[in-house]
Protein backbone atom coordinates (compact mmCIF):
# COMPACT_ATOMS: atom_id res chain seq x y z
CA UNK A 1 0.00 0.00 0.00
CA UNK A 2 2.48 2.34 0.63
CA UNK A 3 4.20 1.51 -3.13
CA UNK A 4 0.88 2.66 -4.30
CA UNK A 5 0.32 5.77 -2.77
CA UNK A 6 4.07 6.86 -2.76
CA UNK A 7 4.38 5.98 -6.30
CA UNK A 8 3.85 9.82 -7.40
CA UNK A 9 7.64 10.34 -5.12
CA UNK A 10 9.07 7.53 -5.89
CA UNK A 11 8.97 8.01 -9.49
CA UNK A 12 10.40 11.46 -9.28
CA UNK A 13 12.98 10.34 -7.26
CA UNK A 14 13.60 7.20 -10.13
CA UNK A 15 13.26 4.47 -7.58
CA UNK A 16 9.65 3.61 -9.11
CA UNK A 17 10.82 0.75 -11.16
CA UNK A 18 12.99 -0.85 -8.74
CA UNK A 19 9.22 -0.84 -6.89
CA UNK A 20 7.64 -2.20 -8.47
CA UNK A 21 10.18 -4.88 -9.84
CA UNK A 22 9.92 -6.28 -5.98
CA UNK A 23 6.30 -5.45 -5.25
CA UNK A 24 5.86 -8.11 -8.16
CA UNK A 25 7.78 -10.80 -7.19
CA UNK A 26 6.81 -10.48 -3.74
CA UNK A 27 2.62 -10.50 -4.87
CA UNK A 28 3.13 -13.28 -7.88
CA UNK A 29 2.88 -10.18 -10.90
CA UNK A 30 4.03 -13.00 -13.58
CA UNK A 31 0.23 -14.84 -13.05
CA UNK A 32 -1.25 -11.57 -14.44
CA UNK A 33 0.17 -12.81 -17.97
CA UNK A 34 0.73 -16.32 -17.66
CA UNK A 35 -1.41 -18.89 -19.84
CA UNK A 36 -0.71 -21.39 -16.78
CA UNK A 37 -3.77 -21.53 -14.71
CA UNK A 38 -3.72 -19.24 -11.79
CA UNK A 39 -3.60 -19.86 -8.01
CA UNK A 40 -6.37 -20.36 -6.15
CA UNK A 41 -7.11 -20.53 -2.50
CA UNK A 42 -8.32 -18.03 0.50
CA UNK A 43 -4.73 -16.53 1.10
CA UNK A 44 -4.52 -15.62 -2.56
CA UNK A 45 -7.47 -13.97 -2.57
CA UNK A 46 -6.65 -12.11 0.52
CA UNK A 47 -3.11 -11.32 0.18
CA UNK A 48 -1.77 -11.31 -2.93
CA UNK A 49 -5.17 -10.23 -5.58
CA UNK A 50 -5.38 -6.46 -3.78
CA UNK A 51 -1.31 -6.00 -4.37
CA UNK A 52 -1.83 -7.40 -7.84
CA UNK A 53 -4.20 -4.33 -8.35
CA UNK A 54 -2.49 -1.88 -6.80
CA UNK A 55 0.02 -3.09 -9.85
CA UNK A 56 -1.74 -2.46 -12.24
CA UNK A 57 -2.40 0.98 -10.94
CA UNK A 58 1.15 1.63 -10.53
CA UNK A 59 1.78 1.84 -14.33
CA UNK A 60 2.64 5.30 -15.34
CA UNK A 61 0.97 5.00 -18.62
CA UNK A 62 -2.62 5.17 -19.22
CA UNK A 63 -2.01 2.25 -22.10
CA UNK A 64 0.05 0.06 -20.15
CA UNK A 65 -2.32 0.50 -17.26
CA UNK A 66 -5.53 -0.71 -19.17
CA UNK A 67 -3.57 -3.58 -21.14
CA UNK A 68 -2.33 -4.84 -16.80
CA UNK A 69 -6.61 -4.38 -15.82
CA UNK A 70 -7.26 -6.63 -18.89
CA UNK A 71 -4.68 -8.92 -18.17
CA UNK A 72 -5.56 -8.79 -13.89
CA UNK A 73 -9.46 -9.11 -14.89
CA UNK A 74 -8.96 -12.44 -17.19
CA UNK A 75 -6.68 -13.28 -14.39
CA UNK A 76 -9.30 -13.41 -11.69
CA UNK A 77 -11.97 -14.95 -13.38
CA UNK A 78 -9.89 -17.94 -14.10
CA UNK A 79 -8.68 -18.27 -11.14
CA UNK A 80 -12.77 -18.58 -9.75
CA UNK A 81 -13.95 -20.25 -12.71
CA UNK A 82 -11.30 -22.92 -13.36
CA UNK A 83 -12.75 -26.43 -12.45
CA UNK A 84 -10.15 -26.73 -9.11
CA UNK A 85 -11.31 -23.35 -8.08
CA UNK A 86 -11.27 -22.70 -4.34
CA UNK A 87 -14.93 -21.24 -4.62
CA UNK A 88 -17.56 -23.84 -5.06
CA UNK A 89 -20.76 -23.87 -6.47
CA UNK A 90 -22.51 -24.41 -3.41
CA UNK A 91 -20.72 -21.45 -1.55
CA UNK A 92 -18.09 -23.71 -0.29
CA UNK A 93 -14.51 -21.55 0.23
CA UNK A 94 -12.05 -24.17 0.24
CA UNK A 95 -8.35 -24.08 1.58
CA UNK A 96 -5.72 -26.65 2.13
CA UNK A 97 -7.86 -28.85 0.70
CA UNK A 98 -11.02 -27.99 1.96
CA UNK A 99 -13.66 -26.07 3.24
CA UNK A 100 -12.14 -23.64 5.65
CA UNK A 101 -13.54 -20.86 7.51
CA UNK A 102 -10.55 -20.05 9.48
CA UNK A 103 -9.50 -18.38 6.10
CA UNK A 104 -12.64 -17.79 4.23
CA UNK A 105 -14.08 -15.62 7.02
CA UNK A 106 -11.34 -12.71 6.00
CA UNK A 107 -10.81 -13.87 2.36
CA UNK A 108 -14.17 -13.92 0.94
CA UNK A 109 -14.80 -10.24 2.39
CA UNK A 110 -11.66 -9.26 0.77
CA UNK A 111 -12.75 -10.49 -2.10
CA UNK A 112 -16.23 -9.17 -2.40
CA UNK A 113 -14.08 -5.46 -2.09
CA UNK A 114 -12.14 -6.17 -5.16
CA UNK A 115 -15.84 -6.92 -6.67
CA UNK A 116 -16.80 -3.52 -5.48
CA UNK A 117 -13.78 -1.71 -6.48
CA UNK A 118 -14.13 -3.28 -10.21
CA UNK A 119 -18.12 -2.63 -10.76
CA UNK A 120 -19.04 -0.31 -12.93
CA UNK A 121 -15.77 0.12 -14.61
CA UNK A 122 -14.64 -1.94 -17.99
CA UNK A 123 -12.96 -3.98 -15.74
CA UNK A 124 -15.54 -5.53 -13.37
CA UNK A 125 -16.06 -9.36 -13.16
CA UNK A 126 -18.07 -11.31 -15.51
CA UNK A 127 -21.96 -12.08 -14.36
CA UNK A 128 -20.40 -15.78 -13.56
CA UNK A 129 -17.52 -15.04 -11.50
CA UNK A 130 -19.64 -12.18 -9.49
CA UNK A 131 -21.56 -15.10 -8.50
CA UNK A 132 -19.34 -17.06 -7.38
CA UNK A 133 -18.15 -14.43 -4.87
CA UNK A 134 -21.53 -13.73 -3.94
CA UNK A 135 -22.43 -17.49 -2.90
CA UNK A 136 -19.65 -17.68 -1.05
CA UNK A 137 -20.21 -14.66 0.93
CA UNK A 138 -24.47 -15.55 1.65
CA UNK A 139 -23.62 -18.93 2.56
CA UNK A 140 -21.10 -17.50 5.34
CA UNK A 141 -24.49 -16.15 7.08
CA UNK A 142 -26.46 -19.56 6.67
CA UNK A 143 -23.22 -21.94 8.62
CA UNK A 144 -22.93 -19.33 11.00
CA UNK A 145 -25.03 -17.75 14.08
CA UNK A 146 -25.31 -15.19 13.66
CA UNK A 147 -21.78 -14.55 13.26
CA UNK A 148 -20.06 -17.66 15.08
CA UNK A 149 -19.13 -20.55 13.20
CA UNK A 150 -19.66 -24.31 13.91
CA UNK A 151 -17.24 -26.40 16.22
CA UNK A 152 -16.90 -28.42 13.94
CA UNK A 153 -15.79 -25.85 10.97
CA UNK A 154 -12.84 -24.41 12.89
CA UNK A 155 -10.53 -26.00 11.66
CA UNK A 156 -6.88 -27.02 13.40
CA UNK A 157 -7.73 -23.98 16.05
CA UNK A 158 -10.93 -24.53 17.60
CA UNK A 159 -10.49 -22.51 20.95
CA UNK A 160 -9.02 -19.22 18.95
CA UNK A 161 -11.26 -16.88 18.79
CA UNK A 162 -9.84 -14.41 16.68
CA UNK A 163 -11.06 -16.50 13.27
CA UNK A 164 -14.25 -17.91 14.30
CA UNK A 165 -16.45 -15.29 13.78
CA UNK A 166 -18.52 -13.78 10.00
CA UNK A 167 -17.39 -10.47 9.49
CA UNK A 168 -21.01 -8.56 7.63
CA UNK A 169 -18.88 -6.07 5.99
CA UNK A 170 -18.45 -8.86 3.27
CA UNK A 171 -22.03 -8.86 2.87
CA UNK A 172 -21.50 -4.89 2.64
CA UNK A 173 -18.96 -4.59 -0.13
CA UNK A 174 -20.86 -7.42 -1.93
CA UNK A 175 -24.46 -5.54 -1.57
CA UNK A 176 -22.78 -1.95 -3.54
CA UNK A 177 -21.25 -4.22 -5.91
CA UNK A 178 -24.74 -4.59 -7.71
CA UNK A 179 -25.91 -7.90 -9.19
CA UNK A 180 -24.42 -10.18 -11.17
CA UNK A 181 -25.94 -9.27 -14.03
CA UNK A 182 -25.43 -6.23 -13.31
CA UNK A 183 -29.38 -4.91 -13.96
CA UNK A 184 -29.26 -3.13 -10.76
CA UNK A 185 -26.30 -1.20 -8.80
CA UNK A 186 -27.55 -2.89 -5.13
CA UNK A 187 -27.87 -6.52 -4.24
CA UNK A 188 -31.09 -6.27 -2.35
CA UNK A 189 -30.25 -9.91 -0.87
CA UNK A 190 -27.31 -9.15 -0.02
CA UNK A 191 -28.26 -5.65 1.44
CA UNK A 192 -31.13 -7.37 3.27
CA UNK A 193 -28.12 -10.36 4.89
CA UNK A 194 -25.77 -7.42 6.00
CA UNK A 195 -28.61 -5.52 7.78
CA UNK A 196 -30.08 -8.37 9.54
CA UNK A 197 -26.74 -8.16 11.15
CA UNK A 198 -25.50 -4.83 10.78
CA UNK A 199 -29.45 -3.23 11.71
CA UNK A 200 -27.84 0.23 12.65
CA UNK A 201 -26.39 0.54 9.01
CA UNK A 202 -29.99 1.20 7.99
CA UNK A 203 -29.29 5.10 8.66
CA UNK A 204 -26.66 5.01 6.39
CA UNK A 205 -26.15 5.38 2.81
CA UNK A 206 -26.94 3.82 0.44
CA UNK A 207 -29.13 1.78 2.74
CA UNK A 208 -31.20 4.93 4.19
CA UNK A 209 -32.56 5.64 0.60
CA UNK A 210 -33.46 1.83 -0.27
CA UNK A 211 -36.52 0.26 0.84
CA UNK A 212 -34.85 -2.37 2.07
CA UNK A 213 -35.55 -4.82 5.55
CA UNK A 214 -33.56 -6.66 7.17
CA UNK A 215 -34.45 -10.56 6.08
CA UNK A 216 -35.60 -13.13 8.78
CA UNK A 217 -33.38 -15.31 10.29
CA UNK A 218 -32.37 -18.45 7.52
CA UNK A 219 -34.78 -20.86 8.28
CA UNK A 220 -34.89 -24.35 6.69
CA UNK A 221 -32.20 -27.14 6.01
CA UNK A 222 -29.21 -26.12 4.14
CA UNK A 223 -26.63 -28.58 2.58
CA UNK A 224 -22.99 -27.96 0.81
CA UNK A 225 -21.87 -31.16 -0.53
CA UNK A 226 -18.25 -29.83 -1.49
CA UNK A 227 -18.06 -29.01 2.76
CA UNK A 228 -19.90 -32.16 3.40
CA UNK A 229 -22.63 -29.82 5.40
CA UNK A 230 -25.74 -29.95 6.65
CA UNK A 231 -27.31 -26.57 8.65
CA UNK A 232 -30.18 -26.69 10.28
CA UNK A 233 -32.07 -23.13 10.69
CA UNK A 234 -34.83 -22.50 12.46
CA UNK A 235 -35.55 -19.09 14.67
CA UNK A 236 -32.53 -17.99 15.94
CA UNK A 237 -30.73 -21.08 16.49
CA UNK A 238 -28.76 -23.24 14.28
CA UNK A 239 -27.84 -27.00 14.08
CA UNK A 240 -25.05 -28.68 12.20
CA UNK A 241 -23.68 -32.02 10.93
CA UNK A 242 -20.59 -31.95 9.17
CA UNK A 243 -19.17 -34.95 7.76
CA UNK A 244 -16.41 -36.86 5.59
CA UNK A 245 -15.99 -38.84 3.21
CA UNK A 246 -13.08 -40.61 0.59
CA UNK A 247 -13.53 -36.81 -1.30
CA UNK A 248 -14.39 -34.23 1.74
CA UNK A 249 -12.10 -34.05 4.94
CA UNK A 250 -13.68 -33.52 8.00
CA UNK A 251 -11.31 -31.56 9.98
CA UNK A 252 -7.38 -30.27 9.62
CA UNK A 253 -6.08 -31.54 13.03
CA UNK A 254 -2.46 -29.59 14.69
CA UNK A 255 -0.70 -31.10 17.54
CA UNK A 256 -1.32 -29.73 20.84
CA UNK A 257 -3.58 -27.67 19.60
CA UNK A 258 -6.76 -29.55 19.03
Amino acid sequence: DAVFLMRDVLEEAGRLPRQCDYFLWNWGGDALFSEAEPLSHMDYFLLDVPRLLRACLLQSETAEQVRWLRAFNRMLERSILQPASALKIDGSAYHHGGHYFGYAFSAVPGLAETLLQLSDTPWQLSPEAHERVRRAALAQRIFCNQIDEPLSLSGRKPFEDYNSHLLPKGLDYLARSGTPDREQTIDREAAAAYLRLEPEAVNTEPYRSLDVAPEPAPNGCFVMPYAALLSHRREDWLASVHGQSKYVWGTERQSRVN
